[in-house]
This record gives structure tokens, sequence and C-alpha cells, in this order.
């Protein structure tokens, strides 16, 4: 199965959500449920950039919270739509690595807010990854 990279992230947005709901689903399972929609599926093979995707982000969970939580004015991770957190999650594991240019990962985090939450929340993931952008930038 050929994803592009934006549809890639829409189904590990999707699988990383239906782990986030119910912990015991393994990893295999939410991302043959976001690929197909159904459960229990054989011969589906997982893109391997899409299980890596979804496992970097669940490994590094601590690790991009912390780089979340100092912009969290008011506001504290348990507080945060479980989407919202998941999607900046996500643009900070492409942002801290070498694939895609971080204001890509921003643009695409935005694309995501923009299908998947309200404008509100796309206007908060904005502000948050900017200024995460701009404390990685003079590092």
């Amino acid at each position: 199965m050929n994803l592009s990279r934006h549809a890639m992230r829409e189904k590990a947005l999707q699988a990383l959500f239906a782990l986030a709901l119910n912990e015991e689903q393994s990893q295999d399972d939410a991302i043959i449920y976001a690929l197909t929609y159904k459960k229990d599926i054989e011969d589906v093979i997982i893109p391997p950039d899409l299980a890596m995707f979804v496992k970097q982000v669940q490994d590094k969970q601590d690790e991009l919270d912390a780089l979340i939580e100092p912009y969290l004015k008011n506001w504290t991770l348990q507080r945060l739509a479980k989407i919202d957190l998941l999607i900046m999650r996500m643009a900070l594991v492409e942002m801290l690595g070498d694939e895609v240019p971080n204001v890509v990962a921003i643009n695409e985090a935005i694309q995501l807010a923009k299908d998947f939450t309200d404008d509100k929340s796309r206007r908060f993931i904005n502000a948050v990854l900017a200024n995460i952008l701009e404390q990685i930038e003079n590092k």
C-alpha cells in the first residue's frame, strides 16, 4: 500500500488516537483499522514508514510532552484535547528528525488540525509549535 506523506500522517493520527483511547490495543491492530476501517484483517501489509512513525511518537511521548508543556499557558497536558496533543507530538517527531523541514512539519500539523479539530485548536497548535520551533532554532 503506497501512501502519500500526508495520508501517512492522517493514518498515524487515527491509529495514535485509537491507541490513546484503548491502551490494550496493539499498535498493529490500530494501524490496520486506520488503514481499512475493519478489524482482524490478516493480509494487510502495514507500510513500514507508518509503523515506524507511530512507534516513534509513542516511544518519545515523555520527551515530546516535556517540550510542549512549557508553552501551555494556563493549561496542563491532561486538560488538552487528546487529538491536539497527538498532532503536536507528531509534528515534533518530524521537527526533531532530519527528513522533513520544520516548516513542513508545522504546516502538516495545521492541516491535520483543520481536518480533525476546530479553528481554536488549530491556532493553539500553531502557536505552541511556533514557540517550540523558535526554541529549537535558537539552540
